[in-house]
């Protein structure tokens, strides 16, 4: 539980870590182009862990695996 300033009361904040597999697309500002945005894949190497990290802020009694399985299913809100 965590108060911060400005908040009428103590939530609850969780922190959650994923390791990202397979291909990912990085994004590149080309000047050359005036700005345009180019998208371009980048391979995850095997011995290469990378992490998605997501902190959510709640107020719900859920168990750990609940909240990150509720949190996935609204996408990116």
């Amino acid at each position: 539980m965590l108060q911060l300033a400005g908040w009428s009361r103590a939530r609850r904040v969780v922190a959650l870590r994923r390791r990202v597999r397979g291909d990912l697309i990085a994004e590149v500002k080309d000047n050359a182009l005036k700005g345009q945005q180019t998208l371009l894949f980048a391979d995850a190497k095997d011995d290469l862990k990378l992490w998605e990290h997501t902190v959510l802020v709640t107020n719900t009694d859920h168990t750990l695996e609940g909240i990150g399985h509720l949190y996935r299913e609204r996408a990116d809100c």
